[in-house]
């Protein structure tokens, strides 16, 4: 998870001021989106796409 949130944090800076959001899909590619949301979070990320509403609803949770 520490690439993860650096990876983030370089993509971030590269498109300041615009907001940088995450694709969490498909339990987040398969890393595990209860893992991979709080990481991304902490790091900043306050926008998040899902494919499927059952998704999103799951995440908010």
């Amino acid at each position: 998870m520490a690439a993860l949130r650096a990876n983030y944090q370089i993509i971030k800076k590269q498109v300041e001021p615009v907001e940088c959001a995450a694709v969490l899909k498909a339990d987040a590619y398969g890393l595990g989106v209860v893992q991979v949301a709080p990481v991304l979070a902490a790091s900043g990320c306050r926008t998040f796409f899902v494919a499927h509403l059952c998704e999103g609803i799951g995440l908010r949770h």
